[in-house]
């Protein structure tokens, strides 16, 4: 007898419902589900317009932001749905959650609302779904989650360390999606950040040796950065053997996400 039905078939686990015979085949495969996220953009591209709902005032933008996380947690309360069943509606509904709470969020970053409008979205776009990983408490089937979840219970960082830490990630993953002109602006923004949170330690906690606890916030963001980077291989199998059942309207939103 084979020891797994995987080595029978000769496919991985995560394969073996899928027809290979249909990869090459596109006009035999079951009508794929298109999510137009049209009008989703448009929504977001009306509150980078409008900006802040209220009047933001901190000593320096790392506060700022943390402002902006403080801000959504009050206005999200008593707001959480509960879905008995995933459909296209729920599953809209979920993007659209996330991504308008990024882009609310990021409004409090006074360097962002400098930008031009096409590069607001473009930075909207790319980072609304590390948005929604710590959302969720970063649990996402990858072999990184024991170890995520570990070191920030041990280090159990301060509501200005964990925006850092949320900033630096939605910074460094879009300036490696878009070398060039957005890296410079996303290193910039790393830039103020660092220096902000270099205040925070050396003014507010009386820290002036922080260099090796920086050092473990930040391995815990290489951790999540790697399992963003390395899940791609999967999601490339999943299209080589047609596995994907769903077509985005704007597909460079959804790199990386973990829906594409």
């Amino acid at each position: 007898m084979s020891p797994t039905i995987s080595y029978f078939v000769g496919r991985p686990e995560f394969l073996l419902f899928c027809d290979p015979s249909l990869a090459s085949q596109p006009e035999k495969s079951p009508t794929k589900v298109v999510i137009n996220v049209e009008s989703l953009i448009f929504e977001a591209s009306r509150i980078l317009e409008q900006g802040c709902y209220t009047p933001v005032k901190a000593q320096n933008q790392l506060k700022k932001l943390n402002l902006g996380f403080k801000y959504l947690r009050f206005s999200e309360t008593g707001k959480t749905k509960v879905y008995d069943k995933i459909g296209k509606e729920e599953f809209l509904d979920l993007i659209e959650f996330n991504y308008l709470a990024a882009s609310k969020w990021i409004m409090h970053f006074d360097e962002f609302r400098k930008l031009e409008k096409s590069v607001q979205i473009t930075l909207t776009q790319t980072i609304w779904h590390i948005w929604r990983k710590l959302h969720k408490y970063m649990l996402s089937q990858n072999m990184y989650d024991n170890a995520i979840i570990n070191s920030i219970m041990k280090l159990d960082p301060s509501d200005i360390e964990l925006t850092y830490m949320f900033a630096q990630l939605c910074f460094e993953y879009a300036g490696k999606r878009y070398p060039g002109e957005i890296q410079k602006i996303t290193d910039h923004f790393q830039q103020i950040l660092s220096n902000d949170l270099h205040d925070y330690y050396i003014n507010d906690q009386k820290r002036e040796r922080y260099f090796y606890r920086l050092n473990e916030l930040m391995k815990v963001n290489n951790l999540i950065q790697r399992s963003i980077w390395e899940s791609r291989p999967h999601r490339e199998l999943g299209r080589v053997f047609n596995v994907l059942k769903i077509e985005f309207s704007h597909p460079e939103m959804f790199e990386d996400s973990g829906f594409s």
